[in-house]
């Protein structure tokens, strides 16, 4: 990964997430989406993307690739909700390879709704990249973190069938397989041997809270967010863009409440918002100046950024680069 810092501004984006569903089958303890009650009183839209959208957004990325020369170098199909659950998705990765839009083509999913079927028309698109995020570590856990049902083998069942199906094809896709860190250190080895010979890659991810989030640990009770340094500026509206379902634009992809939305891909170019309306978030972290409601103010995710992702506004660089 590059340092954002010594390549601003980006023109195009560097990372792009766009939501094909903000809608799970799974109702997480730790998820604003698994809160029912939390949506409704932010009243937040919920839905499948249309292909009209998508294709609106694959035509303005085109022109984008074409103006500045420079392509995304990753773009992930996953953001508020399970992306399975959304039928065209096959079709909208087929799409991007197909326009050659970026090099990497990522999801992230529960891997509960993963089949036989889905496995080969996944892979068959042009799938780069897969990351299942594991929930549990027996039935039990997964019905506590998540609320549902959900047989532990079932899933990993899933992932070995999807890992034989991406086997047969010479293993175009990298599988990723992550749990969280709050499970013993004899779970955590137990899912280390079940899983090491169906993925490329585990992960056992610290647990981080979204932005402003609201402060919730696994359990969904309130946790204090962690102290962090403060000096440098979040890279997120600098470098990534998210298109959300219904076509809304934020500028940040842990955005759950949707409060920085900026414009929408139905009305607007995404060149437009990109280089022009998203400005505005920029310009309140880079004098450090964010609407008393703003999601930014208790970020947690920001406290868990590397190195790469920490830009310092050195001799007011930034100021001159996007006018403010």
């Amino acid at each position: 990964m590059p340092y954002i810092k010594d390549n601003l501004p980006y023109n195009v984006p560097y990372q792009i997430y766009i939501d094909p569903s903000n809608l799970c089958n799974f109702k997480c303890n730790f998820c604003p989406t698994g809160n029912t009650k939390l949506m409704k009183n932010i009243q937040r839209p919920a839905g499948m993307m249309k292909m009209t959208t998508f294709k609106k957004f694959i035509d303005d990325l085109n022109l984008m690739v074409k103006k500045y020369k420079k392509k995304p170098s990753m773009i992930a199909l996953f953001k508020d909700g399970e992306p399975l659950l959304n039928p065209n998705l096959p079709d909208m990765i087929r799409l991007i390879n197909e326009c050659n839009l970026s090099e990497k083509l990522h999801i992230t999913s529960n891997g509960s709704l993963m089949n036989n079927f889905l496995s080969n028309k996944l892979i068959e698109s042009g799938l780069n990249e897969i990351r299942f995020s594991i929930y549990g570590v027996d039935d039990g856990s997964y019905k506590t973190n998540v609320n549902k049902n959900i047989e532990y083998e079932k899933v990993k069942k899933n992932i070995s069938e999807f890992w034989s199906v991406n086997k047969s094809y010479g293993y175009p896709v990298k599988v990723i397989c992550k749990l969280m860190d709050i499970y013993s250190n004899k779970q955590i080895e137990r899912f280390k041997n079940q899983f090491s010979d169906i993925c490329n890659t585990l992960i056992i991810e610290k647990f981080h809270k979204w932005s402003d989030s609201e402060n919730w640990d696994i359990k969904g009770k309130q946790k204090k967010i962690d102290d962090m340094e403060k000096d440098f500026i979040c890279a997120q509206p600098f470098s990534r863009l998210t298109v959300l379902f219904n076509g809304d634009v934020t500028p940040c992809c842990v955005d759950w409440s949707h409060k920085l939305v900026v414009g929408n891909i139905n009305s607007e170019s995404l060149d437009h918002i990109w280089n022009s309306l998203c400005n505005k978030i920029r310009h309140q972290h880079i004098k450090k100046s964010f609407h008393e409601d703003s999601p930014c103010i208790k970020c947690d995710y920001k406290s868990k950024r590397t190195k790469y992702d920490k830009i310092y506004n050195q001799n007011n660089y930034l100021n001159k680069i996007y006018s403010c």
